[in-house]
């Protein structure tokens, strides 16, 4: 028994008070019925992944063009210069111009910061390529990244079309 000492200056005596919690007392059906619940989540996700139910998947895309181009994008935060995409024939192509912001100059930005962060080097190609259903993706074969450039609307995937008016390359279907 703890004797202690109140405001008083009076000893008195402690004692626990009436919410003391080392007496926590959980009914049994909560603890089943918990337990039932964790097991049904396991079983429905485990059952889910075996027979694929309510997974997206994809086949491969039909690929209609596609196009190796290189490029150079300062980093973010650096002042804008124009961003040229010069195709593997050696033609180029004005994708944004100095210090103009425009949709290409931003992915294009966000390739390169990732391509510096992982340490590749900036003239690896990359690949636009166009599918049957009018989709764009710019695929970085060294990052193993791919954007689907029809998240961002269609004027803003249109926007990487001067790359393609050049002699497209035929390449692997993804």
């Amino acid at each position: 028994m703890t004797v202690l000492t109140d405001f008083s200056g009076e000893p008195r005596e402690s004692r626990p008070a009436a919410h003391d919690h080392d007496q926590i007392h959980v009914p049994r059906p909560v603890i089943w019925l918990t337990l039932a619940l964790i097991l049904f989540t396991i079983a429905a996700v485990s059952i889910g992944r075996i027979y694929d139910i309510g997974l997206t998947r994809e086949g491969a895309l039909a690929e209609t063009r596609a196009v190796s181009f290189r490029f150079r994008a300062p980093p973010i935060g650096e002042t804008p210069i124009a961003i040229v995409a010069t195709r593997a024939d050696g033609s180029s192509v004005v994708l944004a111009k100095e210090n103009e912001e425009t949709f290409p100059r931003l992915i294009l930005r966000s390739f390169s910061n990732i391509r510096m962060r992982e340490g590749v080097d900036p003239d690896t190609p990359i690949q636009l390529i166009e599918t049957a259903d009018g989709q764009r993706l710019l695929v970085d074969p060294a990052t193993h990244r791919t954007m689907r450039l029809a998240a961002f609307g269609p004027e803003n995937q249109e926007m990487f079309d001067p790359v393609f008016e050049s002699s497209p390359e035929k390449g692997p279907a993804i």
